[in-house]
């Protein structure tokens, strides 16, 4: 599965999770419903997160590089605040 990042700056602080993978990530609904259902699906901070939720701008507490664990149809997405 392939790993995204989004560090999240001042312009992008306030907007909800659903927003910036839609928007910013270009990411289709039914694609977001699919990994919104996974454990480790959608992260903020490293902590699962809805995508409902808010973001605030700030430093990214975890890197996070590429990778793939064989289901390449999905992607993971860790957005940092």
């Amino acid at each position: 599965m392939r790993t995204l990042t989004l560090p999240i700056d001042e312009r992008l602080a306030g907007r909800t999770v659903k927003s910036l993978l839609a928007q910013e990530l270009r990411m289709s609904e039914s694609l977001i419903r699919r990994v919104k259902l996974r454990e480790t699906g959608i992260l903020l901070n490293g902590v699962r997160a809805f995508t409902t939720a808010s973001v605030q701008a700030g430093p990214s507490r975890q890197p996070v590089g590429p990778g793939h664990d064989g289901d390449h149809h999905l992607c993971k997405k860790r957005l940092y605040a």
